[in-house]
């Protein structure tokens, strides 16, 4: 398996420009209008600080106003999904708009496969919705091996991951940084 690597950053799955800058900032004042609240890990359990700290809000997939964001998301994430990885796929989870903004939000490292009882998270993305210059740290690491890769950070690129890698978002130093992240789940392996 080849990886294209580009200064350490890693774009083989990577769908570059799926959104417009105006679309990016369409999608960032949309998810500030939505109820902003801390980031926390699974089902509404308030984080501890050494795992995560940065803030969210959700996307709802049933409001209509979403639905041309939900369209580009799933039509990539299936043509990523079938030229590389042609994992079973049944559904995608609601999007989260995440903001780290504050000097040192961050997301420590973790791996998003859970099973509950319709499946398995298999596939994660994260959408870049902040122009690079804007902010320093904040990086999108993906854990293959002893050096991290450091996923696209080109305005509107969704990059396309397995769950089951082990990944995380460094420190922010200065600035904010938007984010639109997803989870693509599908039957539990076998």
């Amino acid at each position: 398996m080849a990886w294209f690597l580009h200064n350490n950053v890693h774009e083989r799955w990577a769908w570059m420009d799926l959104f417009t800058p105006d679309e990016c900032s369409e999608i960032i004042k949309m998810g500030l209008e939505d109820k902003v609240v801390s980031a926390y890990i699974g089902e509404g359990k308030e984080t501890k600080n050494s795992v995560r700290k940065g803030s969210v809000s959700w996307l709802d997939e049933k409001d209509e106003k979403y639905s041309w964001i939900y369209r580009k998301c799933t039509d990539a994430v299936n043509q990523l999904n079938y030229k590389y990885f042609r994992y079973d796929l049944t559904f995608l989870e609601t999007l989260q708009f995440t903001i780290y903004d504050k000097e040192k939000d961050f997301y420590g490292k973790h791996v998003d496969n859970m099973y509950r009882g319709y499946g398995c998270r298999k596939l994660s993305f994260s959408v870049q919705l902040s122009g690079e210059e804007t902010y320093e740290g904040g990086e999108l690491h993906l854990h293959f091996e002893n050096q991290p890769i450091i996923v696209n950070k080109k305005l509107g690129t969704l990059n396309l991951f397995s769950s089951m890698v082990l990944h995380e978002v460094t420190p922010m130093t200065s600035g904010t940084r938007y984010s639109l992240v997803g989870w693509v789940h599908g039957p539990n392996f076998k």
